[in-house]
C-alpha cells in the first residue's frame, strides 16, 4: 500500500482526555484527540503522518532531539494550478524521458528531524528518486518521476507531513535586508530619544524636575520604547516563538526573554511607580543587536557558499563560429550561441540539438545513468553529458552558472565535517546552559539585591549569546574557499577543507597528472597516413577529454595544418584504460593502448605510446616523452616528509627509476578497476586517503577516496566525481595546499577559545552584577565582530605566508 493511502484511514477518538500529541507535542484538545497504536495526536493530520511514517519503516524521526512539526491535513485544490503545463516549466528544472526535477521553497524547516524527514521522501512515496535539503534556503529539490507521480502530487506529498510549499513569487533577499534596515533605524531614533530624555536620570537633576513633568517624561519615554518592543524587536520574538512551538532553543531564545524582561519591568516602573524605566537601555540593546545581525547578514552575502561557477573554475567549451570550433569561456556565452559539445562534455545549459546524435548521460541531474537519444530540434537540459561523437547544441537561454554548481554540490554528498557539527552542538546546548545561569543569577541576586535582578538577568543572557561561535566554522572556511580559488584549487564544498587536514596517505596517477606530454615530445612511428585518415584521426582525438589525446590533436594540427572537419560517427565510444573506438563514413578507426589492439608491445616497454588502427589494419603509434610537469618533484620531495605517498599507473614501469626516491610504493598497468579497488581498501584500513588524478580513468578512485581532486589542463572538464578541481599548473601547490587546510583548521579553534574565553568573562562580571544590558547588548556584536576580525586577518596573514 502506498504511503499515500495512508492518509485515508481514521484513527479513534480518545474522548476528553488531554495529552500532549507524540507527533508535534503540541496539548490535544478535547473530544479532537486521537488515539492510534497505543500513542495519542491532537488532530487527523499528526495522526495521518504518523501513520505514513510507519508504514514506510521512518519512525526514527522521533528518536530526534526536536519533535517533527506539526502537519494538518492538507487541501488538495492547493496545489492544482502545478498541474497547468506553463506554470509547471516555472517550478521544474529538468524534465526528460519520464524524470523530473524541481525545487520548492519550505518555510516550515526547521531543524534536523525537517530535514531527516525530507531527505526520505522515497520511501513515503516510491516515485521520488532523490531529495536534498538546503537547510540555510529552506529549499528541497526532489528528483521523481513522472509517470509515477505528477508536481502538483509532490507538493501535495510535502504538504501532507507539514512541509507545503511556496508556489508565489519570494521576497527578494534585498527586500529582506531593507526590512532590517528600517527595523535598525526605528530602534536607533527611538534609542537616541529616550537617551535624550532620561538625560536628567543619568546627571542626577531628576530630583530638581517637578513630579508631573517627570510622569510625562516617562509616558514619552514609554511611547518610543512601544515600537522598539514591538516592532524592532519582533524578529527575535517570533523566531523564538517558531523554536519553542517545536520544543527547539535557538539562540533567539535568551535574546527574547532578556527583551521582555527590560520591556516588563520598565512598564511596571513607568506605570505603577512612573519612573522613567530602562526605555533607553532596550532601545539601546535592540539597536546593537540588530546591528550584529545586520553585521552577520552583509558578511554572510558576502561569504555566500551558493557561488557561480567562475568563482570555482573556468569552464572552456567550444563555440561554432563560421565553421571552426573556437575555445570560448563559459561566461561569454549568450543565448543563441551554437557550441559543440564533445563526448563525456556537460551541456552548459539548457540548449536545442542541432547537428550530429545525442545520447545524453543525465545522471549529474537525476542519478539515473541510463543514457537518453535526443532527436534534432529537440531540448537538451543543463548538466547533461554527451557520450558519443560530438554534436552541435544551440543555447536557449544564457548560461546559469549557479545552476551548473547547484548540481555539482547535490551530486555527491559526503557526511558533513566535525567541525561543523562540533558548533552546532556546543551552539545548541550552549544557550541552554546560558538560560539555567541567567535564572540562577537572578535568584541570587533577589536574595542580594532585589533591584539588581533583572539587570543581572537580561545582562547575562545578552552577553553570552553564541553568535560569535557558531560564526567561527563558515568564516574561517569560506575565506580558505576563496585563497584557494585564487591559487587555482576549486572546492567543492567547504567540508573538504577539514578533510585535506586529516590527510595521511596520498596517491598519484602518472600520465596527465605528474607527467605532461608536450607537442614537441611526440612523434609518429608507422606506415604512413593518408589525408582522409588523418582527418579521422584528428577528429577522433578532437571529441576525447584523455590528456594524450589531446596532445595528438596538438600534434596534428601544428605538424600537418589540419582542421576539425564534422563526422557524423555512427558510433563513438571511449573506454577508460583502453581507447577510443569509432565508426564514420563506413571506416572504423581504433585509438588506445598496444593490448587493447592486439599490437607486438616488446619493444614499447620503456615508452607511453598510443596506437592507431584503421578498418582492421594496424598502422602505428605515438611515442610520447615523459615531461614532469614544473616544480612537481620538487612538490613531491617535500611532501614525502609529512605523507605517505603512493602511485597508481596505467602505464608501463619505464618511469620506475626515476620516481623511485619519491614514492614509498610505486604500482604499474593499473587498469581504473585496480585503482578503485587499491582505494577502498586503503579506505577499509583506515587511511585517510588523497587521490590526484586527471578525472577520466581515475574517476572511480576519485569517488572513493576521502578526497578525490582532479586535474583541469586545457579545456577545463567538470568533474562530478571529485571534491575539488586543480588547475594542472598549480600541481606543485600541494603541499602549500595541505599545510593551508590545516592552519584554517587550526584558526577555527582559536576563534573557538577566543569566543568561549570572552563569555567566560563576560558571564563573570554580569554574574556579579557589574554589567549592564546596555553594555552587554554593546559588547556582544564586539565579541562578533573581534572573532571575525582575527579570522579574517588569520587567514590572509598565512596565504601571504605560504603562497608567495
Amino acid at each position: 500500500m502506498e504511503a499515500s493511502e495512508v492518509l485515508e484511514e481514521q484513527s479513534l477518538p480518545i474522548g476528553s482526555r488531554e495529552q500532549e500529541c507524540f507527533h508535534c507535542g503540541e496539548p490535544c484538545e478535547q473530544d479532537e484527540a486521537i488515539q492510534f497504536d497505543a500513542h495519542n495526536f491532537c488532530c487527523i493530520g499528526c495522526s495521518s503522518v504518523y501513520q505514513i511514517l510507519q508504514e514506510a519503516d521512518l519512525c526514527g524521526v522521533y528518536d530526534l532531539d526536536e519533535k517533527a512539526s506539526k502537519v494538518r491535513t492538507s487541501d488538495r485544490r492547493k496545489y492544482l494550478l502545478l498541474d497547468e503545463p506553463e506554470i509547471a516549466q516555472n517550478f521544474l528544472e529538468f524534465d526528460s524521458q519520464g524524470v523530473a526535477r524541481v525545487t520548492f521553497f519550505s518555510p516550515n524547516i526547521h531543524c534536523s528531524s525537517c530535514i531527516w524527514l525530507l531527505e526520505h521522501l522515497g520511501r513515503l512515496h516510491t516515485g521520488i528518486l532523490q531529495s536534498k535539503v538546503q537547510f540555510v534556503k529552506k529549499e528541497v529539490t526532489i528528483t521523481y518521476e513522472a509517470e509515477q507521480i505528477s508536481l502538483r502530487e509532490v507538493a501535495h506529498l510535502m504538504d501532507k507531513i507539514g512541509y507545503g510549499p511556496l508556489v508565489e513569487p519570494r521576497k527578494q533577499k534585498k527586500a529582506e535586508s531593507r526590512g532590517l534596515v528600517i527595523r535598525l533605524a526605528v530602534a536607533g531614533f527611538c534609542f537616541g530619544n529616550s537617551m535624550l530624555i532620561s538625560l536628567p536620570d543619568y546627571l542626577s537633576l531628576s530630583y530638581q524636575i517637578p513630579v508631573a513633568y517627570q510622569t510625562i517624561f516617562a509616558y514619552i519615554n514609554l511611547l518610543f520604547g512601544l515600537p522598539v518592543f514591538f516592532y524592532s524587536a519582533s524578529v527575535y520574538f517570533v523566531s523564538a516563538w517558531k523554536g519553542l512551538k517545536h520544543r527547539f532553543i535557538n539562540i533567539d531564545v535568551p535574546i527574547s526573554m532578556g527583551i521582555i524582561a527590560l520591556f516588563a519591568r520598565s512598564l511596571i516602573d513607568i506605570l505603577y511607580f512612573h519612573e522613567m524605566g530602562f526605555i533607553d537601555s532596550l532601545a539601546g540593546l535592540v539597536f546593537f543587536l540588530l546591528i550584529g545581525r545586520w553585521y552577520q547578514h552583509k558578511t554572510y552575502q558576502a561569504l555566500s557558499f551558493d557561488r557561480d561557477i567562475s568563482s570555482y573554475f573556468p569552464i572552456a567549451v567550444s563555440k561554432w563560429v563560421e565553421g571552426e570550433e573556437v575555445t570560448t569561456k563559459i561566461q561569454d556565452l549568450k543565448q543563441g550561441d551554437e557550441v559543440v559539445i564533445h563526448n563525456q562534455e556537460l551541456v552548459p545549459a539548457d540548449a536545442e540539438l542541432v547537428e550530429g546524435s545525442a545520447s545524453i548521460d543525465y545522471s549529474f541531474v537525476t542519478g539515473e545513468a541510463l543514457p537518453t537519444a535526443v532527436k534534432l530540434g529537440a531540448k537538451l537540459f543543463a548538466g547533461g553529458r554527451q557520450l558519443g561523437g560530438p554534436i552541435r547544441v544551440r543555447l536557449n537561454r544564457k548560461v546559469i552558472n549557479a545552476h551548473l554548481t547547484k548540481l555539482w554540490n547535490l551530486e555527491k554528498d559526503r557526511d558533513t565535517a566535525d567541525l561543523n557539527n562540533l558548533a552546532d552542538l556546543i551552539s545548541r546546548y550552549f544557550t541552554a546552559a546560558i538560560i539555567i545561569l541567567a535564572l540562577l543569577g537572578a535568584s541570587i541576586w533577589y536574595f542580594i539585591d532585589p533591584s539588581k535582578t533583572v539587570d543581572v538577568f537580561t545582562a547575562i543572557l545578552i552577553v553570552a549569546c553564541p553568535c560569535a561561535l557558531a560564526l567561527s566554522v563558515p568564516f574561517t572556511y569560506g575565506h580558505t574557499l576563496r585563497v584557494f580559488g585564487q591559487q587555482g584549487f576549486y572546492l567543492k564544498h567547504s567540508d573538504v577543507i577539514e578533510k585535506l587536514a586529516s590527510i595521511d596517505t596520498i596517491v598519484f596517477d602518472k600520465t596527465g597528472t605528474l607527467t605532461r606530454p608536450l607537442p614537441e615530445d611526440v612523434s609518429y612511428h608507422g606506415a604512413p597516413l593518408e589525408t582522409n585518415a588523418k582527418d579521422m584521426l584528428l577528429a577522433a582525438s578532437s571529441n576525447s577529454i584523455h590528456p594524450l589525446s589531446k596532445i595528438i590533436k596538438k600534434y596534428l594540427r601544428a605538424n600537418h595544418s589540419l582542421k576539425s572537419r564534422g563526422y557524423k560517427w555512427q558510433e563513438f565510444d571511449e573506454i577508460a584504460g583502453k581507447g577510443i573506438r569509432a565508426r564514420a563514413e563506413g571506416n572504423l578507426i581504433r585509438i588506445g593502448s598496444a593490448s587493447w589492439l592486439g599490437a607486438d608491445s616488446d619493444d614499447l616497454d620503456h615508452l607511453t605510446s598510443v596506437h592507431i588502427e584503421i578498418n582492421g589494419k594496424y598502422f602505428g603509434y605515438f611515442k610520447f616523452g615523459n615531461a614532469y610537469r614544473s616544480g612537481v618533484l620538487s612538490m613531491l620531495e617535500i611532501t614525502r616528509n609529512l605523507y605517505r605517498l603512493e602511485l597508481l599507473s596505467g602505464d608501463k614501469a619505464s618511469e620506475a627509476e626515476r620516481l623511485a626516491p619519491y614514492f614509498d610504493q610505486m604500482l604499474f598497468k593499473q587498469t581504473p578497476s585496480d585503482k578503485l579497488r587499491l582505494i577502498e581498501q586503503k579506505r577499509e584500513a583506515g587511511e585517510s586517503v588523497l587521490m590526484i588524478g586527471d578525472g577520466l580513468n581515475d574517476a572511480g578512485a576519485l569517488q572513493a577516496s576521502t578526497v578525490g581532486i582532479s586535474l583541469s589542463d586545457d579545456i577545463y572538464q567538470f568533474t562530478p566525481a571529485s571534491d575539488a578541481i586543480l588547475d594542472a599548473d598549480q600541481l606543485q601547490k600541494v603541499d602549500q595546499y595541505l599545510r593551508y587546510s590545516r592552519k584554517a583548521v587550526r584558526i577555527v579553534w582559536i576563534a573557538f577559545t577566543i569566543s568561549l574565553l570572552y563569555n567566560i568573562v563576560g558571564l563573570s562580571f554580569a554574574f556579579a552584577g557589574k554589567l549592564t544590558p546596555l553594555v552587554s547588548s554593546i559588547l556582544m556584536p564586539i565579541s562578533s565582530v573581534t572573532v571575525v576580525g582575527f579570522i579574517t586577518l588569520a587567514v590572509h596573514y598565512y596565504a601571504k605566508r605560504l603562497f608567495k
